[in-house]
């Protein structure tokens, strides 16, 4: 756990300074701040499993919206790392980022949805 909080860290440092113009990178600071979020997310279900022995509901629900974020921007980083000649792999990845932003839609569809019904069985009741 220390190490994972040390590289946490150590990336909130390099975004920091980056952000404020203080240090150069070639990679994107969505790039850094995606990494970031991994790492937290790994060090929340590692702390989850070691003080409740396993995931609660609630964290396993977020964590389809938290991979289906990081798979498109994954797909939006291979894009951007390919030669404009490779057209149709620029495309590939143009669908896949698509397709993921479509799953996140969904899911914020179906949140909003989930209490909609609970307002209404409230009032009902």
């Amino acid at each position: 756990m220390k190490l994972l909080s040390d590289f946490i860290h150590f990336k909130e440092q390099i975004l920091r300074q980056v952000d404020e113009c203080r240090l150069f990178t070639a990679n994107y600071p969505l790039l850094i701040e995606h990494i970031l979020r991994e790492a937290k997310m790994y060090r929340a279900i590692l702390m989850e499993i070691i003080y409740h022995k396993s995931v609660s509901r609630k964290k396993l629900g977020n964590m389809e919206d938290f991979w289906n974020r990081i798979m498109m921007e994954h797909a939006l980083f291979i894009r951007g790392l390919l030669d404009p000649t490779q057209e149709q792999l620029i495309e590939t990845a143009d669908q896949y980022a698509k397709e993921y932003k479509e799953l996140l839609a969904d899911h914020v569809l179906r949140e909003a949805n989930h209490y909609i019904r609970l307002l209404e069985t409230e009032e009902e009741g």
